[in-house]
């Protein structure tokens, strides 16, 4: 081991631990073991109460550098403590319980390395049934505006360049707890960064019902509508704040019947109006995304009144319904799918 590389690192990974033991040796081992070695491993046990310190303290391998609370911090204050104690010019980020394959940090390394322009990359992942592969956006754009849905980038797979976040002066947040990397992403875009995917596979992403998207789910999913409804107003303005709820039924896609349809159908319009002024998105994108979602409500609505034609016809002769084509698109699919 060259020691001096120790001193200063050109990654730091950054990983907490919190009654991590089940899966935390697989993890450790995924990291020691990269093709890639010139990196600092901070791993902060946050005060956990299994054996994770014990596990932890049988590897010996001199690029650990371990930190321990005396109580449990949260995720939060641990992410931020590990921004400020990272050594590197990159933080890459990795969850006790997940496993990164033998190539990632020199594939996402190279990646930031050639695209200087890119603030924060992830990349795709296999999950942990090593069937479901999650493809996210790659380019800039596309991440931009499918922040508008939910993350874009799988937090454990995320690498990021340490003085872009210490210029813009962006922390993970406690107010989005549970959300606290889409809250990030956003706060990103909003201080001039760039996020990107790297479209290869290179993080096995545990599923299992501890974590805190099976554990805290209500939580988590009332967190992302208010993360939702922050980085609208920042696209579309003071249109939101008065219409919360009707962006919330377009997104969810949870409008009830026909007249929240059409007064969900009209907001979408409004902001397609807004964006072809301010050209936050390509508008051909943000159409397509809220087509999307508002054939998805009529889909839902239909089953939901037990496959009401009345409800159906009201959509076939409402003249603002997209175009011909959409509805074309949209009863097509309710036959095929819903009278069988």
């Amino acid at each position: 081991m060259n020691h001096s590389s120790l001193d200063n690192p050109l990654l730091s990974v950054l990983m907490p631990v919190y009654n991590g033991e089940t899966y935390l040796a697989e993890a450790i081992e995924s990291i020691l073991n990269q093709t890639y070695s010139n990196f600092e491993f901070i791993i902060i046990n946050d005060g956990s109460t299994d054996e994770s310190k014990r596990t932890i303290k049988s590897y010996t391998d001199d690029r650990i550098h371990y930190v321990e609370n005396e109580k449990n911090l949260g995720l939060i204050t641990c992410l931020n403590n590990g921004i400020e104690l990272a050594k590197g010019h990159y933080i890459l980020r990795m969850d006790a319980d997940d496993f990164s394959y033998p190539n990632r940090f020199e594939k996402q390394m190279s990646f930031m390395q050639m695209n200087p322009d890119i603030d924060i990359s992830g990349t795709w992942f296999l999950k942990s049934d090593r069937v479901t592969k999650n493809t996210n956006p790659t380019t800039f754009e596309a991440c931009k505006l499918n922040l508008i849905n939910n993350t874009v980038l799988c937090h454990p797979s995320v690498i990021l360049r340490k003085i872009s976040i210490l210029n813009a002066d962006i922390k993970f947040k406690h107010s989005a707890l549970h959300a606290e990397d889409y809250q990030f992403w956003i706060d990103a875009i909003k201080a001039g960064l760039k996020i990107s995917n790297l479209p290869e596979l290179l993080l096995n992403y545990r599923i299992h019902p501890m974590q805190i998207s099976s554990a805290k789910k209500d939580i988590q999913k009332n967190t992302v509508n208010a993360v939702r409804i922050d980085y609208a107003r920042f696209i579309f303005g003071e249109v939101i704040e008065n219409n919360k709820e009707l962006y919330t039924q377009l997104i969810d896609e949870t409008a009830l019947d026909y007249a929240s349809y059409k007064e969900v159908k009209k907001l979408a319009f409004r902001l397609l109006e807004l964006n072809l002024i301010t050209k936050n998105f390509e508008q051909d994108g943000l159409k397509f995304l809220f087509d999307k979602h508002l054939k998805n409500i009529v889909t839902n609505i239909f089953i939901k009144n037990k496959k009401d034609f009345y409800f159906l016809s009201k959509i076939v002769f409402d003249k603002n319904f997209y175009t011909k084509t959409n509805f074309k698109i949209t009863f097509n699919y309710l036959i095929s799918n819903n009278l069988k």
